[in-house]
C-alpha cells in the first residue's frame, strides 16, 4: 500500500493525474489516498451487468465533484473517439451529452466529498455514456422551461442528440444516467 501511494505521488509529480490512478485502481486507491476513503468507500467500481459489456473500446474514470469534471470527461471522450475508427461521427453529439450529464451529476447528483464514475463505450453503431452518482432520490426530470429561464434545458439537449437515454438505480446506492448517441 505504501508502494502504491509512493508511485501515485511520483506520478503526480511528473504530471500524471491522481484521478487516473482512481480510474485504474478503484478500491485499491482508497488505501493509497486515505483522505478519499470516507466519501469514496461506498462507490466501488460498478458491475456493469445488464448495462453494457466493457470492450477494448471503453474508458472509465472517477471524476471529482468539481467544476473541472465536465472538461475532464470531454477530454476522456475525445481521446476514446480519436482512437476508434470512425469515432469522429459521434464527437459533437457526444461532447454535448457528456457535458450535460456530468454537469448535472456535479450540480444535482453528487453530495460533497463523493466522486462521480464515468463509463464510456463505443462500437461501430453507437456511443454509450454512463454517469454514476450518489443520489438515488434525485432522478433527472425533463421540465418545461419558459423563454426567460436561464437553466433547465440540459436534459432536453441530451434527449435531442441521443437515440436513447434514461436513468436506473445503481447498487448499492445512487443512480446511473445514461444515453446512447447513434448516427
Amino acid at each position: 500500500m505504501v508502494r502504491l501511494r509512493d508511485e501515485a505521488i511520483a506520478e503526480h509529480a511528473t504530471g500524471s493525474s491522481p484521478i487516473d490512478r482512481l480510474s485504474d485502481q478503484g478500491r485499491i486507491c482508497c488505501r493509497a489516498f486515505p483522505c478519499l476513503r470516507p466519501a469514496f468507500a461506498w462507490l466501488q467500481p460498478p458491475v456493469l451487468e445488464g448495462y453494457f459489456a466493457m470492450s477494448r473500446n471503453s474508458s472509465t474514470i472517477w471524476l471529482p465533484r468539481s467544476r473541472r469534471a465536465p472538461a475532464e470527461a470531454r477530454r476522456r471522450l475525445s481521446v476514446l473517439l480519436a482512437d476508434f475508427p470512425g469515432g469522429e461521427r459521434f464527437l459533437d453529439s457526444g461532447l454535448l451529452a457528456i457535458s450535460e450529464l456530468v454537469t448535472n451529476a456535479v450540480l444535482h447528483g453528487t453530495p460533497a466529498g463523493c466522486l462521480i464514475y464515468l463509463a464510456l463505450d463505443v462500437d461501430p453503431t453507437r456511443l454509450r455514456i454512463e454517469v454514476h452518482d450518489a443520489r438515488r432520490d434525485r432522478a433527472p426530470v425533463l421540465s418545461a422551461r419558459g423563454l426567460d429561464d436561464e437553466t433547465g434545458r440540459g436534459l432536453h439537449l441530451v434527449k435531442s442528440v441521443a437515440k436513447r437515454w434514461g436513468c436506473c438505480p445503481r447498487q448499492p446506492i445512487g443512480k446511473i444516467v445514461w444515453c446512447e448517441v447513434a448516427e
